[in-house]
């Protein structure tokens, strides 16, 4: 996939060149009837045999889908099933779900 394509999907703020064929980019649309991103989420998107994998670095979550649309709308229900899970969990988290947590916390608000 190219950069020219990643840049028709409205919710893609500043897509780059990736490595290993990849594109970096942020998104500002979480997708979500519950949750707003109140920052940008980072992203990494890649294609594998005709599916496109979006990848967040900060939460180790991913999302796949047959265009990179169905992909991120994936991710956003990956991680918002993600949160509520590390919500549940809060005070016996490892160091590194922990910090997922207050990742999230930082990025996500409930909608209005």
């Amino acid at each position: 996939m190219s950069a020219s394509n990643v840049k028709a999907f409205p919710e893609v703020l500043s897509p780059q060149d990736g490595k290993a064929g990849g594109h970096e980019f942020k998104i500002r649309n979480f997708r979500s009837e519950r949750y707003t991103l109140a920052d940008d989420l980072n992203l990494y998107l890649e294609e594998h045999d005709g599916q496109c994998v979006v990848s967040s670095y900060d939460t180790g979550q991913f999302g796949h889908g047959y265009s990179p649309d169905q992909a991120i709308e994936n991710l956003c229900s990956v991680v918002e099933e993600y949160y509520a899970l590390l919500v549940e969990d809060e005070g016996h988290l490892s160091p590194r779900l922990d910090s997922h947590l207050r990742y999230l916390r930082t990025v996500l608000r409930l909608r209005q």
